[in-house]
């Protein structure tokens, strides 16, 4: 995997850059160049998630594993509650990357999750272009991304 994603397939001219050798025609560019990073947003004060399940799920940092969501112990926000904080909904486009409490955990949004709320405790990368969010997942997951001390650069 490694080799896949620093040398591709085929490739016989390389480049030096400060992630090592890449294919000569990759370009590497930041994050910013890919899209928007953007917040999640904590619950109002002395509002507490549902007891029941709502058409409104609210992703938590517990919630993030292995690169997607785990719904074994989603939280659900009342519709009064999504109307305050609507505009911090993570779409099944974006990849979302946990910000604090355990941070680097990156993963995209299945897509029936799509239009979810999203913690304060994470950040999501919303897409400019048509890219692939998969495999901006696994290069933010690999161990040669990982092992450099950079922050997040990708091959397109």
């Amino acid at each position: 995997m490694q080799k896949l994603l620093t040398k591709g397939i085929g490739h016989t001219k390389f480049k030096k850059t400060e992630l090592g050798e890449i294919p000569e025609k990759w370009k590497m560019i930041s994050v910013n160049e890919i899209g928007d990073v953007k917040g999640g947003k904590r619950l109002p004060k002395g509002h507490p998630f549902t007891s029941e399940k709502t058409n409104y799920p609210y992703l938590r940092v517990v919630d993030f594993k292995s690169g997607t969501i785990d719904k074994t112990n989603l939280k659900y926000i009342s519709l009064g509650d999504y109307e305050n904080i609507k505009q911090y909904i993570i779409s099944s486009n974006d990849v979302y990357i946990s910000i604090a409490g355990t941070i680097g955990l990156v993963g995209i949004i299945p897509k029936e999750l799509d239009g979810s709320n999203l913690t304060e405790n994470a950040a999501k990368e919303c897409c400019k272009y048509n890219f692939n969010f998969s495999l901006v997942e696994l290069l933010c997951n690999s161990i040669f991304l990982n092992n450099h001390q950079i922050q997040f650069s990708f091959f397109p």
